[in-house]
């Protein structure tokens, strides 16, 4: 489990555009910090799930995510529920 977390959690307060905008701009402040040992983890609106994930492709150290939930051993669940084709 990496050593530190950062969680961006903008569910239910944009729309498509500034859904994309925001994410373009906090993958540019990350490959800037170029630290891949931090998880990054980013909640977003259901409707926009895959398209947030396709534009977190190729940088591992970010996973998008609907629900994060901090068990009691200190361990993450990351829910992702959105159907696959």
């Amino acid at each position: 489990m990496p050593k530190n977390i950062i969680a961006a959690n903008w569910k239910m307060n944009n729309d498509e555009y500034a859904s994309k905008t925001l994410t373009y701009d906090f993958l540019k402040l990350l490959n800037g910090q170029n630290n891949h040992s931090t998880l990054k983890l980013l909640c977003v609106p259901y409707p926009y799930l895959s398209l947030i994930d396709n534009m977190c492709k190729g940088n591992e150290s970010v996973k998008v995510v609907l629900k994060i939930a901090a068990l009691m051993n200190g361990e993450l669940l990351l829910e992702r529920s959105q159907p696959r084709c």
